[in-house]
């Protein structure tokens, strides 16, 4: 078996399972063809907590013009929630004291050199990135729970105005003021919103961006508007989350309860069969505090605690894990619970101007101080911690668990008896690996370690079988072991009438 990254598939018989595919891939990714290896977890925290022991509700990353980084968490307390500003001078987190009302989830968006915040309990409020304001750009503005930017226009949906909730209605911002760059808000009877489908018995649980189309998902319709109509899209159902909401290779894909979707700008699909067990598995407590984020060609989303007794899978903590590429998923356990995941390019280059071995008016020298390209991914956990993912090999200081279980191996011909021999194993800083074999279906049996790059392990004497299953298995902070390929040498007995 030399091609090992077809992800797994759960939701097939052993019969109709492609020769690539694996019953479980645990903390593992298919980032190249052929090979598993094991991901990168987060080992290094963005300062100290936050707000220890609290939730962080919301994160925002902005490049105004100006120059400015700014790396912004809202993190919840005991009488009120605040946003606060990562310094990287002092590797800690700056309050605003905003006294923001606990528990509400912030939603951010960067539009005109301004970011701006809805929490649907405070007033929508603006920042430069250096103060807040409740007038500029949002003078009038109703309160909301999503907010993004489309067609020069900023839209709002989910929202309240005065007393008044609408749950189903979207606002939308005037275009900018060609001498101001300003916008204003009618929120009148007769001003800039439209309703979707108020008398459905659902609500507006995102907004979204795709194919020159707002995106507007309620929990069991998906709907897109063009500025002038909107039109329901058929047979495709909404979100149960915003936070889920990203786009990546023209797709825009969200989570139901029904699964993972992806919307192509004119129908959505659902791309989540082969881990339909561990979909239905959810727990509908937690489908609103999914979130997911995008990197490369995958798409991650973290669905909480997954229990399915009829499929025997009990797992703590699981973010799903598509490579787009491949159409290939595995599943990842973290020991920590993300509220939010968000991308920023972080700090600046690493050469300083008062290095004394550097000579800065030289032609050689073409560093000219601007910040680095590079995107890092930083999640914000339930305990009010930020830390950079995919950095480090433990979660937080705790081992990843890393964990291949194969498909039902049946060696040719699968009515056939065969005699195994020896097992070849080929993988890189793979020596942490321990593997085990089962026969027909029976007990997990230790086969040995691996203690090189190929391995050769041999069966016990006597090992007959119609079908094997191999399970690679190890939990330490080794640095990303990898499965490339595996050999069975075996001899097959001859069929009698």
């Amino acid at each position: 078996m030399s091609n090992l990254s077809g992800g797994m598939n759960t939701n097939v018989g052993e019969f109709q399972k492609n020769e690539d595919e694996s019953d479980l891939i645990r903390n593992g990714q298919t980032n190249k063809i052929g090979w598993i290896q094991k991901r990168l977890g987060y080992a290094t925290q963005r300062g100290d907590d936050v707000n220890t022991g609290y939730k962080i509700l919301g994160m925002h990353s902005f490049y105004p013009t100006s120059g400015l980084i700014r790396q912004y968490a809202v993190a919840d307390g005991a009488s009120n929630s605040d946003v606060y500003t990562y310094n990287p001078a002092t590797n800690d987190w700056t309050p605003h004291v905003q006294a923001l009302t606990t528990a509400s989830k912030c939603e951010f968006t960067t539009f005109l050199d301004r970011f701006y915040r809805v929490n649907y309990t405070e007033a929508t409020a603006s920042n430069n990135g250096t103060a807040w304001s409740t007038t500029v750009n949002v003078t009038g503005a109703p309160l909301a729970r999503y907010i993004t930017p489309y067609l020069n226009r900023l839209y709002l949906g989910n929202c309240q105005v005065g007393a008044t909730e609408y749950p189903s209605r979207v606002y939308f911002s005037s275009l900018p003021d060609p001498t101001t760059s300003l916008i204003t808000w009618d929120t009148t009877s007769t001003g800039n919103w439209f309703e979707v489908d108020p008398d459905d018995g659902d609500v507006v649980k995102g907004l979204g961006v795709n194919a020159n189309r707002l995106l507007v998902f309620k929990e069991n319709s998906l709907h897109r508007y063009d500025t002038n109509t909107r039109y329901q899209v058929p047979g495709c159902p909404g979100t149960v989350s915003q936070r889920t909401v990203k786009n990546i290779q023209g797709f825009t894909l969200y989570l139901h309860s029904s699964g993972v979707w992806a919307y192509d700008g004119a129908s959505s699909i659902l791309v989540s069969r082969s881990i339909q067990p561990y979909i239905d598995g959810m727990s509908s407590i937690s489908l609103g505090e999914a979130c997911a984020y995008v990197k490369g060609d995958h798409y991650y989303c973290f669905i909480g605690n997954v229990i399915n007794s009829k499929e025997d899978i009990n797992e703590d903590n699981v973010l799903l894990d598509l490579d787009i590429s491949k159409k290939a998923w595995t599943i990842h356990n973290l020991a920590d619970i993300p509220t939010i995941f968000i991308e920023f390019r972080d700090d600046r280059s690493e050469v300083q101007y008062d290095a004394s071995d550097v000579t800065y008016n030289s032609a050689d020298i073409t560093y000219d101080g601007g910040i680095s390209a590079e995107s890092r991914t930083y999640i914000g956990t339930k305990d009010g911690q930020v830390w950079q993912f995919l950095n480090g090999n433990s979660d937080g200081g705790t081992p990843i668990r890393f964990e291949i279980i194969t498909r039902e191996i049946y060696l040719e011909n699968r009515d056939a008896i065969k005699n195994l021999y020896k097992l070849f194993v080929y993988t890189r800083k793979g020596t942490s690996l321990i593997v085990q074999f089962k026969i027909d279906g029976g007990e997990w049996k230790n086969l040995g370690p691996l203690n090189r790059e190929t391995t050769e392990l041999r069966f016990p004497p006597g090992t007959r079988c119609r079908k094997v299953q191999l399970r690679f298995s190890e939990y330490t902070t080794a640095q990303q072991p990898t499965l490339e390929a595996l050999s069975i040498y075996y001899k097959t007995e001859t069929l009698t009438r």
